[in-house]
């Protein structure tokens, strides 16, 4: 079991908010946040409303049946 030292730090954060929900249509990922600070070079701006965040899966899809393998010759 490894511990971690008393000293040691959590990186900082620049997003941080209650996650009110999110949704995922076509890897596609779609997340609102409630409460959302953003913080940017020691400033932090805060959100009034819900914030929404768009974000795309990085992998590409597989197509077709095959799962988007070459068909062997």
């Amino acid at each position: 079991m490894t511990r971690t030292p008393a000293t040691a730090r959590c990186p900082p954060r620049p997003l941080q908010g209650d996650l009110d929900h999110y949704r995922n249509v076509e890897n596609i990922w779609t997340f609102y946040l409630k409460n959302a600070v953003i913080k940017l070079e020691n400033v932090e701006h805060r959100v009034d409303d819900r914030l929404r965040i768009i974000a795309c899966d990085g992998r590409t899809p597989s197509t077709g049946a095959g799962g988007g393998k070459k068909a062997k010759k």
